[in-house]
């Protein structure tokens, strides 16, 4: 018969439930279970265990080598080598990623992300709602103000 687990047989050693454990019971159970040998009956994998865990290493490293997240990658040294130039001219850096991040955020703040159906029912309690808070919240002059009054101008035009 194998051993309980580590958790279970200190349990047993101090006579608690470990439903029972305080915050002092789990520290001196970590104090304890770290100064322990390491048990073979837990470490052990069964044959169909290893393979798995095989098979989840290959597929992360493919997953990983598909998103060219690797810190020696070459996309991942492109990336940091361009992002920032030097004109040699006036001797002051100019950030090229900056320019294209502002308009691709601009094209992607106007692009339409998802369609959704609404019934007639969900589209009056949507103005209900915008209404409430245009009355109790001042959004005066914020990105959120225009966006919501541009959702309520576009439900109240269905």
């Amino acid at each position: 018969m194998s051993r309980p687990f580590p958790l279970i047989e200190y349990a047993q050693k101090i006579g608690k439930n470990t439903a029972d454990f305080t915050v002092k019971d789990m520290i001196n159970f970590t104090k304890e279970w770290v100064r322990q040998e390491i048990r073979e009956d837990l470490v052990k994998m069964t044959p169909e265990q290893r393979e798995e865990y095989n098979r989840d290493i290959v597929n992360m490293k493919q997953w990983r080598g598909e998103q060219g997240m690797s810190k020696n990658s070459q996309k991942m040294k492109d990336a940091a080598t361009s992002r920032l130039s030097v004109n040699l001219n006036d001797q002051e850096l100019i950030d090229d990623g900056m320019a294209i991040e502002a308009q691709e955020e601009s094209e992607q703040e106007n692009e339409v992300v998802c369609e959704i159906g609404l019934t007639k029912t969900d589209i009056e309690a949507l103005l209900w709602a915008l209404h409430e808070i245009f009355e109790n919240y001042d959004l005066t002059g914020t990105v959120h103000d225009l966006a919501l009054k541009g959702l309520q101008e576009a439900l109240e035009g269905v």
